[in-house]
């Protein structure tokens, strides 16, 4: 049967209930970067690797000094199989914001030569 993951199926539906915020009509003002961030971390945990890299592109733009997005940008490299791609967001993370937990933890996951570090055990599974 299907097993699902308790974490990608929260990811899934922030990720939804953020696209939906984005592109209401009512939406005056441009969400925030930390709510961005918080989008693209959830596109990228339900794997949505399209629409994320669309978001990244768009962050990257508009706030290219700021270590989180340079951050997530690796951790979508490193979840498309792009290592080398993720080294270098990760490390420039780290130029940025020295100590950045996110991009430290990315670099380790790399060196390591681990799999994505989001868990693929399953956490609960349908009756």
């Amino acid at each position: 049967m299907y097993r699902y993951h308790v974490r990608d199926v929260a990811a899934v539906i922030l990720a939804s209930m953020m696209l939906a915020a984005l592109s209401s009509p009512e939406t005056q003002e441009p969400p925030s970067l930390d709510a961005r961030l918080g989008m693209v971390r959830s596109l990228i945990a339900a794997g949505n690797s399209s629409r994320a890299e669309i978001e990244i592109s768009i962050l990257l733009k508009s706030a290219p000094d700021v270590a989180a997005v340079h951050a997530v940008s690796g951790m979508h490299q490193a979840r498309v199989n792009n290592p080398k791609a993720a080294r270098i967001a990760y490390e420039r993370a780290l130029e940025l914001s020295p100590g950045l937990l996110e991009a430290l933890s990315g670099l380790t996951y790399l060196d390591l030569g681990a799999a994505w570090p989001i868990s693929t055990s399953p956490i609960c599974s349908p009756c």
